[in-house]
């Protein structure tokens, strides 16, 4: 078995743990995974930017030719959000938020964190 195999089978088994885990929670009468991540992304903006960026480097592996607009766009829509989020207290943003930020996360995963090409095969 090649060392790629190993590690999806890694991945694999790690995911099948998490899904008996919250179906243990579940039966047990305890908030599932799912629930706590998203209450605690609407609580904490670094969960989205973290599962964001994260996507963004396992599923955009691209360096696109327009990375340095891309970029500012991500830094001047990082700016606005830390703005209206620490001066703003309009209700429809608090639900977009954390959606919000996760496409940001997306943006900077795939720029600032590329696969090379060999990585991504």
């Amino acid at each position: 078995m090649s060392k790629y195999r190993k590690v999806q089978l890694a991945i694999l088994i790690g995911a099948l743990i998490v899904i008996a885990i919250d179906i243990a929670l579940v039966i047990a009468d305890f908030p599932t995974i799912s629930k706590v991540v998203a209450k605690w992304a609407y609580y904490n903006s670094t969960v989205p930017l973290f599962l964001g960026v994260l996507m963004g480097h396992f599923f955009f592996n691209w360096k696109p030719p327009w990375k340095k607009v891309t970029q500012w766009i991500a830094m001047v829509g990082l700016v606005t959000y830390g703005s209206l989020d620490a001066w703003t207290d309009i209700p429809l943003l608090d639900g977009l938020m954390p959606a919000f930020v996760l496409i940001l996360g997306i943006m900077a995963g795939m720029l600032l964190w590329p696969q090379s090409p060999k990585e991504s095969r």
